[in-house]
């Protein structure tokens, strides 16, 4: 069906819920739209080894694809689009009913956490790797508003982000607010980015985000080479997302040939795995104690009008009734400090936690 068949944003997600059909919410940085792609029959899995489809549709891809977490694609069979100002709050508030899976995270204390963080930095100054990201959940149980409110708010308050929120029913149901795109793709130009380095508003950018910074510059640099010519690179400068402050380099490039030879030479860059690849996330399947699922895969449409736009899946929850799976990391290097690495994944849990959590009494006076 076409996506003018639909007239508002609560039609088609109603719609797609009584049908029990996937969809895939977003919101491109900057923009003022909201993009709705749903497919009329169960979800594409992709299958290691199979081509990314041409067909127009949404990919979710995980860290480490397998059994439990496969590769989805969202065929857009509707594509519904309407501007930010335009949502009613009757939709934004109508108590949509989602097809969930209760899952149980293994959550991190501030201790284990800390313990990971010194024995990656060993394994660091051993000369086994120069770079590695640890990650940690945080379950928030007590969410009182519906995802959809929720991706809204957050639509509003992170501007400058790639907002989604996926529903697979009965498999998924997974909040994203990335601030690190992969690949954008037009005709044959190609942009991404090097993201990476992170610090409070009002902090001091020191050696170690500045390393951080050029090791996943340099790697980017290496694989659009493989593919790519023409290549120019601006930055770093300075990125803000809200609550934390990101380096970033942008990169475009004319694309010779392979897209998705080229996102997957990629993923999962340094800025989510570490350096040297395969050795950092050898390390990080063996160290973290729960299963990253979606958290640090990439996301979002593809073959849209000509455009291909995929962010990595970071500032993302897992969400189930009313509880919250937060997946948060952080760059190891060998100057990295161990209760640093700790308090900067809370000031990223913030960035969900921050509309996920009731407003205090206090505030709505």
């Amino acid at each position: 069906m076409a996506g003018n068949s639909f007239s508002s944003l609560g039609e088609i997600i109603s719609n797609c819920i009584k049908q029990k059909s996937p969809f895939a919410l977003y919101r491109l940085p900057g923009e003022q739209q909201i993009h709705c792609i749903a497919h009329k029959s169960p979800t594409v899995v992709l299958e290691q080894g199979m081509p990314f489809p041409s067909a127009p549709g949404f990919v979710f891809y995980p860290f480490h694809p397998d059994n439990n977490t496969p590769t989805y694609f969202i065929g857009a069979d509707y594509h519904f689009s309407c501007l930010f100002k335009d949502i009613t709050p009757q939709e934004i508030s109508a108590n949509y009913s989602f097809e969930t899976v209760e899952t149980e995270n293994i959550e991190t204390t501030e201790a284990v956490h800390i313990k990971k963080v010194q024995e990656a930095i060993d394994t660091i100054k051993k000369g086994q790797l120069k770079k590695v990201i640890l990650s940690r959940v945080q379950t928030y149980r007590g969410i009182e508003k519906s995802p959809i409110k929720t991706f809204i708010e957050l639509c509003g308050k992170y501007s400058n982000t790639f907002v989604s929120l996926v529903y697979i029913p009965g498999k998924v149901l997974w909040l994203t607010v990335s601030p690190e795109l992969l690949v954008s793709s037009t005709k044959d130009e190609i942009k991404t980015a090097a993201v990476a380095g992170t610090i409070p508003p009002k902090g001091i950018w020191t050696e170690k985000e500045i390393e951080e910074q050029k090791l996943v510059t340099h790697y980017i640099r290496n694989v659009l080479e493989k593919y790519c010519s023409e290549i120019d690179l601006r930055g770093p400068v300075e990125l803000n997302t809200g609550n934390v402050i990101h380096l970033r380099t942008m990169f475009t490039a004319q694309l010779d040939s392979g897209l998705w030879d080229l996102v997957m030479d990629l993923h999962p860059t340094p800025a989510v795995c570490g350096v040297p690849k395969e050795e950092a996330k050898k390390f990080i399947l063996q160290t973290e104690l729960h299963k990253r699922k979606y958290y640090s895969g990439f996301l979002g449409p593809c073959n849209l009008n000509g455009e291909t736009n995929l962010f990595v899946n970071l500032r993302c929850a897992d969400l189930s009734g009313n509880k919250a799976d937060l997946y948060i990391g952080g760059g190891i290097t060998a100057d990295s400090s161990p209760q640093a690495e700790w308090d900067e994944t809370v000031i990223k849990a913030n960035t969900l936690l921050s509309v996920l959590k009731p407003v205090p009494a206090e505030k709505i006076a």
